[in-house]
């Protein structure tokens, strides 16, 4: 806990102070008395360097946390720090260290053995030393007795059985045995379609052979993905023509169109006639509409292409802007803070200013007084004396406004 009663964590505490001496939170200074031997002092292996909070606990910015949040914190429900090891065991923080020291089964303790100087964990712990080299027998890798258990899960020359049909396969080869055993129970081929068969495997042959969805799977698959194919075309179609025929530009158009006479006749407009009107289909009987690609399809396309561009630019602009209003935010708080320290400073050397000239004004004075009892045989030298005072009380005055 900080003089500025706030509260933080120890190694956390102790990384933030080593880019700066203040408090993380109103950046009070903070005042350290690191001495010669705390700096030489070097930590324990895995162990944070605490030479900064030794400093600052001698020089009484830091101190301890009260009782009261201790026994707080202790009544947290934390996770064992050997979980990353396996140990699931949660209790309270208070019982963490005991439960390490004694019960953990994860913990490495030193080998039993005299002569040997490695660690083994707690539950693997014998009467003797497991760090000998031993051989594992199916593929005769050597490697520590420690490490034996482990190895055998994984050994690739292992013979294990086939869930299935329970024959021995070799830990290498059961994933390809497992994808063909006869004796797998797996689903009818056509399943995606609707069939709902599941038998073994040496009976889905017989089947397959007589089963429906199995013979139109094929068909039914090739028009799935034609399907598949045409959607996505018909999606980038439509994103082209969304390209070229703005919404606002297609109802200007429609509404265009519809002063445009048609060049086929109304059949629904004599509705008594017996034959409908015979049409001349050897010349043009449409007016002339402009091609797919004019001139103004090509400006529409130029005009969206770069509407697009503004939006990104726009976008980026934006993202920009409120960068650089967080940049300047954060180097006002800075400075703010710089001009409060200063501020500050400022003030204290004011008052010892004030206070020394003050000292001097007194010291004059009481130097001036016993020229003025000397009398009036002196008076010449009296007058001038006070004079000089008057004089340096005046320039004293003239010295405190700062």
């Amino acid at each position: 806990m900080t003089k500025c009663d706030h509260i933080f964590c120890g190694d956390c505490l102790n990384t933030a102070l080593k880019t700066s001496l203040t408090c993380p939170v109103d950046r009070g200074p903070l005042s350290s008395e690191t001495s010669a031997l705390d700096i030489q002092r070097e930590p324990a292996e895995g162990a944070p360097d605490l030479s900064l909070l030794r400093g600052l606990r001698k020089g009484g910015s830091v101190m301890d946390v009260p009782n009261a949040i201790l026994n707080m914190v202790d009544e947290l429900r934390v996770k064992c720090p050997n979980n990353a090891a396996g140990c699931n065991v949660e209790t309270a923080r208070c019982d963490v260290q005991r439960h390490v020291n004694k019960d953990c089964g994860y913990m490495k303790v030193p080998c039993p053995s005299e002569a040997c100087g490695l660690k083994i964990r707690r539950k693997d712990l014998e009467a003797r030393c497991l760090h000998e080299v031993v051989t594992c027998d199916a593929c005769e890798t050597d490697m520590m007795e420690v490490d034996l258990k482990a190895h055998r899960a994984i050994c690739p020359k292992l013979s294990l059985a086939c869930p299935h049909c329970a024959a021995e396969i070799l830990r290498c080869h059961l994933y390809n045995h497992v994808s063909e055993c006869p004796e797998a129970s797996v689903t009818c081929a056509g399943a995606s379609l609707g069939c709902s068969y599941g038998s073994k495997r040496r009976q889905m042959q017989a089947h397959s052979s007589t089963c429906p969805y199995v013979i139109f799977a094929p068909f039914l698959k090739s028009q799935n993905d034609r399907m598949r194919a045409l959607e996505d075309e018909n999606k980038l179609l439509k994103r082209k023509i969304d390209l070229l025929y703005p919404p606002g530009i297609m109802a200007a158009q429609e509404n265009s169109d519809q002063d445009v006479q048609s060049p086929f006749p109304n059949f629904a407009a004599n509705p008594g006639t017996s034959e409908p009107p015979i049409l001349d289909l050897s010349g043009p009987t449409h007016p002339d509409l402009p091609p797919f690609s004019s001139p103004t399809h090509h400006l529409l396309s130029l005009h969206e292409s770069l509407r697009t561009e503004v939006d990104h630019l726009a976008a980026n602009i934006s993202d920009l802007e409120a960068k650089q209003s967080m940049m300047l935010m954060n180097e006002s708080l800075r400075t703010n803070e710089e001009l409060a320290g200063i501020r500050a400073a400022i003030g204290a050397i004011r008052m010892q200013v004030q206070w020394l000239l003050s000292q001097r004004l007194q010291s004059s004075h009481q130097a001036a007084r016993p020229n003025a009892v000397a009398g009036p045989s002196r008076g010449g030298s009296s007058n001038a004396s006070t004079s000089t005072a008057r004089r340096l009380s005046d320039t004293t005055r003239q010295d405190v406004k700062l």
